[in-house]
């Protein structure tokens, strides 16, 4: 009789455990609500929008990585009609990856594997991985050390956000075919430092003083002198906007609010005197798409 109340209370128990499994598993896999994908929709089509803020954060970083007015590479990106993926220039492409990584101190260390991640994430298959010690001009070494595969990297100057350069301006984000295509207008800004006359000039002093043209410190001989647009002072009020870095056509000389450049009303107001450039990205995969080329269609 003992042996058949022994039996039933290990049959009732097993019972409860399997029902209390089966609700955990009923919780936790059946009853969790399933994570749909954040998208936004492009020319009617539904993306994915780690998709776009790739892309985003590709040419973020192409227009900071080319607009260092001390890397050899200053202006590379729209000094060509088109540029395909697949004929960057290779050490170009390996200072873009690198770039990602240099933080806001003068120098570090970065792993191989790191900068080979990113040189896939920006051109996919279009260009190969070479890792090499480059030269982007006096201002950086970028050192590859093969044996331990890893970069190390020492800026003399880190560049500040008031040198002349390419400021762009989205105008369009459109799917054709299977590539989403971004249309930007492009300008290239120069700051206008104003020139002191000897009535204006004040007497040295041990106080904090904008440097004019006149007792600012002497350009770096190293560094070319096409590069050399840095405005060593705050600008005072003026810039003058150019199509190309080359400074051949004056679009316009306009005035700084609060020293910050309104990008918005020059587009509307001269939007039909800039250039316009367009972005290629083709997809790897439903997520991720790849850089495939900038042409100037303006």
């Amino acid at each position: 009789m003992s042996n058949n109340k022994s039996i039933k209370f290990i049959l009732v128990l097993i019972i409860i455990i399997l029902l209390l499994a089966g609700y955990i598993v009923v919780d936790k896999f059946v009853l969790v609500e399933k994570e749909e994908p954040v998208t936004t929709q492009i020319s009617g089509k539904d993306i994915d929008l780690n998709a776009f803020y790739e892309i985003n954060n590709t040419m973020n970083l192409f227009n900071d990585a080319f607009n260092d007015p001390t890397s050899n590479y200053y202006g590379y990106l729209y000094a060509e009609k088109e540029l395909y993926a697949d004929e960057f220039d290779p050490s170009a492409a390996l200072y873009v990856s690198i770039y990602k990584e240099i933080t806001n101190t003068n120098s570090g260390t970065i792993s191989g594997s790191i900068i080979k991640n990113n040189f896939s994430q920006i051109f996919g298959n279009y260009l190969k991985y070479k890792p090499k010690t480059i030269d982007v001009g006096t201002n950086y070494n970028l050192n590859y050390d093969k044996k331990s595969d890893t970069y190390s990297y020492n800026v003399k100057e880190l560049i500040n956000n008031k040198h002349a350069g390419y400021i762009t301006k989205d105008v369009s984000t459109n799917i054709e075919k299977e590539d989403i295509v971004v249309k930007k207008k492009v300008l290239f800004v120069e700051y206008v430092s104003e020139q002191p006359t000897e009535t204006t000039k004040e007497p040295e002093s041990n106080t904090t003083e904008t440097n004019t043209e006149e007792d600012a410190p002497e350009a770096d001989e190293n560094i070319p002198e096409e590069v050399e647009q840095r405005v060593a002072e705050e600008p005072t009020g003026k810039a003058n906007i150019y199509t190309s870095k080359d400074k051949k056509k004056l679009v316009a000389t306009v005035n700084l609010k609060n020293g910050v450049l309104n990008v918005d009303e020059i587009v509307g107001k001269y939007g039909s005197r800039l250039s316009t450039f367009k972005y290629t990205f083709k997809a790897r995969t439903t997520s991720e798409y790849i850089f495939y080329s900038i042409e100037k269609i303006k």
